[in-house]
């Protein structure tokens, strides 16, 4: 049993990663790995330890790593980004900013066409060359954990998310947002590099309400009456624009009315009822009595005379 026990136990054991040299510099360790990787190999192995290939921000670091490398070329933590002018085409593994640069004089030069990653120069300077990433170079990681409780720890940025849309209602525009707090910047690490803001894109949280307006006034319709005063109509709508969402509706009439036609009627000329007989002229014989009527107007009228007592 205690030989079966033995076997197992021996069969979980993993094979040890080499430990490097530590060195402590600023609130940040690191460790220099002698053994001889490409360029993508040493950052692999940096990140299994939670880090990346060393960054480097100021004279004093670029000076540490040259003494710790001891004047022997190894891997930085830079590399080339294809497609960008040659001024400012590099970036930072581990994604701080790009704001320190130490190149040796007519680097980077990108001999052969493909040197696209980043070194030290050797000797006794503390300048950088760039260099074939297919080529093996000893490395030095910066670790996340510096090995205290007060570790020097350089912002990272959380995930991009939308911002507010910049309308409370209708068309607006809403910017993509992330912030330095994954991790926050805490014992003089660095900030984030880069810009806080990014892209934008249209938005809208709810439509506007969109108040009524009326359209201009029709023409006027047909007059009720050809003469002696009459009326007619126009009217509106309330759709210039039509209310929505809430907006108010048309303040006033839909229609109105005025008089038309106004000048008097013509008036024809018209008799009244014939009035009763008057008294005949002679009291036998053949005599003659009149009636009258009135007339409306100044028309002529014929009279008649009717004959009394003719007979007797």
């Amino acid at each position: 049993m205690y030989i079966i026990l033995v076997i197992i136990a021996i069969s979980f054991i993993k094979p040890s990663q080499s430990q490097g040299t530590i060195h402590d510099f600023n609130g940040k360790r690191y460790i220099l790995e002698n053994a001889a990787l490409t360029w993508s190999g040493a950052e692999a192995d940096c990140v299994s330890r939670r880090g990346h290939l060393a960054s480097i921000q100021s004279d004093a670091e670029a000076n540490f790593f040259n003494f710790v490398a001891s004047n022997r070329q190894i891997w930085l933590g830079a590399t080339k980004t294809l497609n960008s002018p040659p001024s400012d085409d590099w970036k930072w593994s581990d994604d701080t900013c790009w704001s320190y640069t130490n190149w040796n004089v007519g680097e980077p030069n990108n001999g052969g066409g493909n040197e696209d990653c980043m070194a030290t120069a050797g000797g006794s300077t503390s300048v950088w060359n760039d260099l074939n990433c297919a080529a093996s170079l000893p490395y030095l990681c910066e670790l996340d954990d510096c090995g205290t409780a007060n570790c020097q720890i350089d912002g990272g940025w959380s995930s991009w998310s939308w911002g507010a849309c910049d309308a409370p209602c209708g068309p607006g525009t809403q910017i993509e947002e992330r912030s330095c707090t994954n991790p926050s910047v805490s014992n003089g690490g660095l900030s984030c590099c880069g810009s806080a803001t990014g892209n934008t894109q249209s938005c809208e949280v709810v439509p506007c309400p969109v108040n009524g307006g009326w359209t201009a006034w029709g023409t006027w319709g047909a007059c009720t009456a050809t003469c002696g005063t009459g009326s007619q109509e126009r009217s509106r709508t309330c759709t210039n624009p039509t209310p929505a969402h809430g907006g108010d509706p048309c303040a006033g009439d839909t229609s109105e009315s005025q008089d038309c036609n106004t000048d008097p009627c013509p008036v024809n000329g018209g008799w009244t009822a014939w009035g009763t007989w008057g008294a005949c002229t002679a009291t036998c014989g053949t005599g003659s009595q009149r009636t009258v009527k009135n007339l409306y107007k100044s028309n002529t009228c014929p009279r008649r005379r009717p004959l009394c007592w003719r007979y007797i």
